[in-house]
């Protein structure tokens, strides 16, 4: 019955993105196919607030809506069909 409790993290339409249900951040930068990055998505619990980093700069920023409210001790990565 909770909807906040699913991240995605992935590249669409070309930019860094990540969310969860409607809490979403895109990037602002291309990402290049076949280039070496360093991406870092930070999302703050108390101040809401959420940014991209592509090669140590901040790519975009916003603040959230509402938290997210999964727990830290299970992470799937790849596709969950759930």
């Amino acid at each position: 019955s909770n909807t906040s409790l699913c991240l995605h993290i992935n590249i669409r339409n070309g930019k860094a993105y990540f969310g969860f249900f409607g809490n979403d951040l895109s990037g602002n930068a291309f990402v290049i196919s076949d280039r070496w990055i360093h991406t870092a998505f930070v999302f703050d619990s108390i101040s809401l607030h959420a940014n991209i980093y592509l090669n140590g700069f901040i790519d975009a920023q916003r603040t959230m809506s509402s938290p997210l409210l999964v727990q830290p001790t299970n992470l799937t990565i790849g596709m969950n069909t759930q």
